[in-house]
């Protein structure tokens, strides 16, 4: 059976496509879009991912997707959001990604997700969050992707949410106002690989650097090579071994001048904190 979903389109015009009943992914990005009634997906009993994002909606109402219980992906980045109420997720006890990145959002309230329990990756980046309250992830213990970078007015940010996240592989706080920050809270995170801490406005850089490494040291890691720059603001590209883990991987090694080159290494894996 066949199913015609609807929208407005910026222009004005109607725009239809049509979906299987039973189809699990509907892909509706790109086209434009400024408006659209999400009660309409309800029809589709197996959909696990919807995609709307790189359109032009400045809203949603998320409440129709209440009784889609076994919605899994939901991608709303690259519009012109300002504000979203993200309550309605709250009973998708299945949603493992939720995508909201590249909007205009000043400020996310994330207490609904502390139903979301098998969460496993949540992208905030390049809004204009000024503050934010991460403590709803401490019950998402399957996170092993968060980037909030990219909101150039975020000035702090709380770790502690990530405290004994022992599935937390990566995350992204670059290019935000952070001054300081406080890395004891990853003591635990036995599966982080990658920290990003670039563009930030460290005042204090050498001094929270020490720390960092005594807070990484005593987590288990030690450095392992050094690249980059000596100068007011310290050494910019650090590069750190976890002493723990063993395993052929894939190492990205920082130039001096900030490129990329990477090698595959049968040796310890990397954890790499950039601090710019």
């Amino acid at each position: 059976m066949v199913i015609t979903v609807k929208a407005t389109k910026t222009n004005g015009a109607i725009y239809e496509k049509e979906f299987e009943r039973d189809v699990k992914e509907i892909q509706l990005s790109y086209i434009e879009l400024q408006s659209i009634d999400l009660s309409q997906f309800s029809k589709f009993k197996n959909l696990k991912a919807l995609h709307l994002s790189t359109n032009h909606f400045s809203e949603f109402d998320l409440h129709p997707l209440r009784r889609y219980k076994n919605l899994e992906e939901l991608y709303l980045c690259n519009n012109k959001l300002k504000t979203i109420d993200l309550t309605p997720l709250s009973s998708l006890e299945n949603l493992e990604e939720l995508h909201l990145d590249f909007n205009k959002l000043t400020r996310v309230d994330l207490n609904p997700l502390r139903n979301c329990k098998k969460l496993i990756r949540l992208n905030l980046e390049y809004n204009q969050l000024v503050s934010t309250d991460l403590s709803p992830l401490k019950n998402c213990r399957e996170l092993y992707w968060f980037s909030i970078s990219g909101n150039k007015k975020l000035q702090n940010i709380d770790l502690e949410p990530f405290r004994n996240n022992t599935c937390l592989e990566k995350l992204y706080l670059e290019d935000l106002q952070i001054n300081h920050i406080d890395l004891s809270p990853l003591s635990k995170c036995s599966s982080l690989d990658e920290l990003w801490l670039a563009h930030n406005k460290f005042q204090q850089i050498e001094y929270d650097l020490a720390k960092a490494w005594e807070q990484m040291e005593a987590a288990g890691f030690k450095i392992e090579e050094q690249i980059g720059t000596t100068h007011t603001f310290g050494i910019n590209f650090l590069v750190i071994s976890c002493i723990t883990v063993v395993s052929g991987v894939f190492v990205t090694i920082l130039k001096k001048n900030g490129k990329y080159k990477s090698t595959k290494k049968n040796k310890k894996e990397k954890m790499i904190i950039k601090l710019d």
